[in-house]
């Protein structure tokens, strides 16, 4: 997923999470500094991926 996101322009990066149902991983595009350029990016990638996207926070 990431490599396909990059291949469209999209800066993205993995992150590994642990979980008490074991290790995961996410799929990240940012960071953006704009709530609203965050948003616009989702729908973007939402739209050429064809899949479901979420605006979270960047820790």
């Amino acid at each position: 997923m990431r490599d396909q996101l990059r291949k469209k322009g999209y800066r993205a990066f993995v992150e590994a999470v642990t979980t008490a149902d074991g290790k995961f991983f996410r799929v990240r595009v940012g960071p953006e500094v704009r709530r609203e350029a965050a948003e616009a990016l989702k729908k973007d990638i939402g739209k050429k991926m064809k899949m479901e996207t979420m605006v979270v926070r960047h820790p």
